[in-house]
């Protein structure tokens, strides 16, 4: 019981470790909770499940673009 415990603990510490540490890109933040749906220039205000992704997603008021699948300003998108 007690290895099971500790087992537990260290698979649970590993995993805040694990992302605390992540790098995201330019214009990007790591969220514990993000959705799972990506803000895009054709749709910056997706319709999404509502369930918690930990992922980089763009910072607010940018979006990822079309053809550098990067996060840019909102106001860079194509016309």
């Amino acid at each position: 019981m007690k290895l099971l415990i500790s087992l537990l603990v260290a698979l649970t510490v590993f995993g805040f470790a694990s992302s605390a540490g992540q790098r995201c890109g330019e214009n990007e933040i790591f969220n514990e909770c993000g959705s799972p749906c990506d803000r895009t220039c054709a749709e910056p205000t997706p319709t999404c499940i509502e369930m918690c992704k930990a992922r980089c997603e763009c910072k607010q008021g940018f979006v990822i673009h079309p053809t550098t699948k990067k996060c840019v300003n909102i106001k860079n998108c194509p016309k």
